[in-house]
């Protein structure tokens, strides 16, 4: 009897240890598969990963790219305008904004005409961001992933962002973060 409960403690003892040998593979596996490791699909506007089963899915629509393959999202090469007119000098329901990136990822930041004044209102919009990106020459604000597009002394007109001073990242050409009364954006040095 003795001896058969020996055999059962020591098979029982087999199959744990075989368990746990499974549970640290199976462990090992997954952390090969983690988005974000080995040649990751990394997203262009906020550096999040996505996977499609075992291999990496690279989605130009989502501007997701992989090495030095750089996906172009879909934006809004047609250039058109919303034709919103506000009413009063208040974006309403709709949410104000400086710049793209103060509105939602499937909205942009829009000048939108105001009803019998001769000024305009940023605010966020549903539809596709221009295509340009910071420090890239543009005509108007359609042309810009950030909607803005703005020029010193009457220069070159190039696609903005908002800064701070504290943190200039601005990208040549446009590597000073000046005050444009409502926020700090990208401007050319003055020369």
């Amino acid at each position: 009897m003795s001896k058969r409960v020996n055999r059962l403690e020591k098979g029982i003892i087999k199959v744990l240890f075989l368990v746990l040998i499974l549970f640290f593979i199976s462990c090992g596996e997954d952390e090969k598969k983690e988005p974000c490791k080995d040649n990751p699909c990394v997203n262009i506007e906020n550096s999040t990963c996505v996977e499609d089963g075992d291999s990496y899915n690279c989605d130009c629509n989502t501007g997701f790219h992989k090495d030095n393959m750089i996906c172009k999202k879909d934006c809004n090469d047609a250039k058109t305008p919303s034709d919103i007119v506000l009413d009063a000098d208040s974006c309403g329901e709709l949410t104000a904004c400086d710049e793209s990136n103060d509105c939602n990822a499937d909205e942009r930041c829009e000048s939108l005409a105001i009803k019998d004044k001769d000024y305009k209102k940023g605010c966020c919009v549903k539809g596709l961001r221009g295509c340009l990106s910071t420090g890239e020459v543009c005509e108007d604000e359609y042309d810009c992933s950030s909607s803005l597009c703005i020029n010193r002394n009457e220069g070159v007109l190039y696609c903005s962002e908002k800064c701070t001073t504290e943190d200039n990242s601005c990208p040549s050409p446009i590597s000073e973060c000046a005050d444009l009364y409502l926020f700090h954006a990208c401007v050319k040095p003055k020369e």
